[in-house]
């Protein structure tokens, strides 16, 4: 509630919260919402934050999904991106994304994120 925030402040001050509010999770934002189209699809594992703060379409990834679950993923949604945040992403998008390092072109990167554009239709 609206209450709970304000409590949540006054205990915090002017401290960053761990998250969205980073700095560096705040440029990754930039980037996507300054750089990738407006109707750009992109798997998250946090997709509504990625939604809210990039106002981008976004999916997340199960992380149960096989490789080839996330081929069918992809091509399905036609999906533009694969975001990868070193921290919360699952495994299962990680080595993913390092077994398809040829098919994917690292668009952005930072200490914490890393972007991925796809191209789909290339995943079987």
């Amino acid at each position: 509630s609206y209450l709970n925030m304000i409590w949540f402040y006054v205990i915090t001050g002017d401290q960053v919260i761990k998250g969205p509010q980073e700095d560096v999770s705040e440029q990754a934002f930039e980037y996507i919402r300054s750089s990738t189209p407006t109707n750009a699809v992109i798997i998250f594992s946090k997709p509504r934050v990625l939604g809210l703060y990039t106002d981008r379409h976004s999916l997340a990834n199960s992380k149960e999904n096989t490789f080839n679950d996330i081929n069918l993923l992809i091509n399905k949604f036609q999906v533009d991106y694969i975001l990868v945040h070193h921290e919360v992403s699952d495994e299962a998008i990680k080595n993913y994304v390092s077994a398809y390092r040829g098919g994917l072109d690292e668009a952005y990167s930072n200490q914490k994120f890393a972007l991925y554009k796809t191209n789909p239709g290339i995943y079987n």
